[in-house]
């Protein structure tokens, strides 16, 4: 890749970064000023459901690179050191990116307006592609592992991803 090409794709995963942040954020403050009157309230009670599930495994990585990720003491667990395969990263490669699409799709069954619908589809769009982004960098961070641990363990889908550790046992 040569070095136009780097700074293309740069300006990409920024801007790409920019708007998933801020159709994000919106997505939630509609929930405390948009309101639909006429919810199913089934929906929403499984939104919030998916919701508490979403938030465990967005923030799940803080401890499960801090444990297996060669992070030296002190630091941030985002400076890990090696390929990390256990715990939920042995289910699906992206819990972070997955969390946020998955709390994305869970205030849309809690919110039910259209506002919500057209935020939360930008923020999963958006998280989908930074994950695209993501895979590149770790490939070139871990090389011919991630390569293989790729073809393992799949980006989000928890249901494959499960399926997929079942059978590998």
């Amino acid at each position: 890749m040569n070095n136009n090409s780097k700074v293309n794709t740069k300006w990409l995963e920024t801007i790409n970064v920019i708007i998933m942040s801020v159709a994000f954020i919106a997505l939630i403050l509609t929930g405390f000023f948009i309101h639909n009157e006429e919810i199913i309230m089934f929906i929403h009670y499984i939104g919030w459901i998916l919701w508490v599930l979403s938030v465990i495994l967005a923030f799940s990585p803080n401890f499960i690179f801090k444990k297996y990720g060669g992070v030296q003491k002190g630091e941030s667990y985002m400076k890990t050191t090696k390929l990390v395969n256990k715990g939920i990263y042995s289910i699906i490669r992206h819990p972070q990116y997955g969390g946020g699409i998955y709390i994305a799709f869970s205030l849309i069954l809690i919110q039910q307006t259209l506002v919500s619908v057209i935020l939360g589809i930008i923020s999963i769009i958006t998280s989908y592609l930074s994950m695209i982004f993501e895979d590149k960098r770790l490939i070139v961070k871990f090389g011919e592992d991630y390569v293989e641990y790729m073809k393992k363990v799949p980006r989000v889908n928890v249901i494959s991803g499960c399926i997929r550790k079942i059978n590998r046992k």
